[in-house]
């Protein structure tokens, strides 16, 4: 019992995300048989093609299906695709 708040503040840290990505959406980028594919959501059962990880600004003028697009030719570039 005596332990029971230093397991609620681990816990409580655990829950805050970095400030670097505060206002920001993952973009995860995966190598495909052909190509990248970039989502913003985790692909399960993908880990091991994971060629690329980028935080897009959520308040980014810039429509999402471009950033998605820019954000798979630097994991191609990166890939040497």
């Amino acid at each position: 019992m005596r332990y029971l708040p230093l397991a609620a503040l681990l816990l409580a840290g655990c829950s805050d995300e970095p400030p670097e990505a505060r206002g920001r959406e993952i973009v995860l980028c995966y190598r495909t048989l052909a190509e990248i594919d970039c989502r913003t959501a985790p692909d399960a059962g993908r880990e091991a093609q994971l060629v690329g990880v980028w935080l897009r600004p959520v308040n980014d003028p810039r429509s999402k299906a471009l950033w998605l697009a820019l954000a798979e030719r630097r994991a191609a570039a990166r890939a040497g695709r």
